[in-house]
């Protein structure tokens, strides 16, 4: 399962993509991922695995980052289910969705930053992942932490998913 590393003198212990995968789904399991204090860790360990993997000339992880990112959906945004709509409806910020999602923004802002980093970091090459369901949820989250500038980290979270989103797809 682990790989030892003999270059350099040896002792770099080495994880496949899976085990990394494995290691972040199962702490998120056993651990409270909006009260812990290591989630936000666990979360920037992910977005770091997106963003090192994201360079088309390296390995295909689109299996994994699906993994991640219906397991951080099911786990922070549990039940959440966001009617159909072909245009964000002006009102939605007062809807009893929104509501809960602010509840849980403020309960962990650090958390979901590095949730919308791995969001950031897995979009440019890993958009087949998304399905309408998945980007539904997380843009209802993301546009929720834009109307509360209050909510610090997972205000600024936002914020950097839409500047990143916006340049490149005007680029």
């Amino acid at each position: 399962m682990l790989q030892f590393a003999t270059s350099n003198g040896g002792g770099l212990l080495l994880f496949s993509v899976d085990e990394i995968t494995y290691l972040i789904n199962e702490y998120l399991n056993s651990n409270n991922p909006i009260t812990s204090n290591a989630s936000t860790l666990i979360i920037s360990l992910a977005a770091f695995l997106a963003k090192f993997y994201s360079s088309k000339s390296r390995a295909d992880i689109s299996d994994q980052v699906r993994s991640l990112l219906s397991h951080f959906t099911a786990l922070l945004l549990p039940g959440l289910e966001i009617p159909q709509f072909d245009q964000f409806p002006r009102d939605m910020m007062d809807h009893s969705i929104a509501l809960r999602i602010r509840q849980l923004l403020a309960q962990n802002p650090e958390l979901f930053f590095e949730v919308f980093d791995f969001l950031v970091q897995s979009m440019p090459r890993y958009s087949t992942v998304w399905d309408q369901h998945l980007i539904s949820i997380w843009m209802t989250c993301m546009l929720t932490a834009l109307g509360i500038p209050e909510g610090g980290m997972s205000f600024q979270g936002a914020v950097d998913f839409f500047v990143c989103y916006l340049s490149n797809f005007l680029m």
